[in-house]
């Protein structure tokens, strides 16, 4: 979720099982993200640079299956 390197870009992709619960915060927070032209705090720890920064988030609750 979030900025990218591309100007004028956003990604809001990965919602997987439950995603659907997050759409009223999702909007609240890549409406500001967009407006402002920065990520929302709540959203920046799933930037798209956390893979190149190796910050991966720990998403086991995000889908109805464990892996």
């Amino acid at each position: 979720m979030g900025t990218t390197p591309v100007k004028g870009f956003y990604l809001d992709t990965g919602w997987g099982t439950w995603g659907f619960k997050a759409t009223p915060v999702c909007g609240t927070t890549m409406a500001y993200t967009l407006a402002h032209d920065k990520d929302h705090e709540l959203i920046e720890p799933f930037n798209l640079r956390r893979f190149e920064q190796f910050s991966l988030v720990g998403e086991k609750g995000a889908a109805s299956v464990g892996h």
